[in-house]
């Protein structure tokens, strides 16, 4: 009786440790956040292709192709964003929980002391 005991433990217990293996961003998102001071805040479609992602974002006055990964729950995107002419790269890393919510920082290229921070949720 031990042994089966054991098993019906282990069977339990392995959906409350699978979903950070099973990370999947598909689907559509809303970004918010704040950058420098300034407000950030545009939708997301992504498409996760294992650990690979690939979609578009779409804000005020910008629409971006996105490319990034996905290393069990740290979730990694950037776009160029073009801002008077110049392009600028800007990174969003974040920790995933329940495939739902995203949180983390915001890093643009070729801006010295750019902090921001975001939060982003499924729709």
């Amino acid at each position: 009786m031990r042994p089966l005991f054991v098993c019906l433990i282990s069977w339990f217990l392995v959906p409350a440790v699978a979903p950070a293996a099973g990370a999947d961003i598909t689907g559509k998102w809303s970004v918010d956040g704040s950058m420098n001071g300034n407000a950030v805040s545009f939708d997301c479609t992504f498409r996760q292709d294992d650990k690979r992602i690939t979609g578009s974002c779409k804000g005020y006055e910008f629409a971006a192709n996105v490319t990034g990964s996905v290393a069990e729950e740290v979730v990694q995107f950037s776009f160029i964003y073009t801002f008077a002419g110049t392009p600028y790269t800007c990174t969003y890393t974040g920790t995933l929980t329940n495939n739902a919510e995203l949180k983390g920082s915001i890093v643009v290229a070729g801006i010295d002391g750019s902090k921001g921070e975001f939060v982003a949720k499924k729709a």
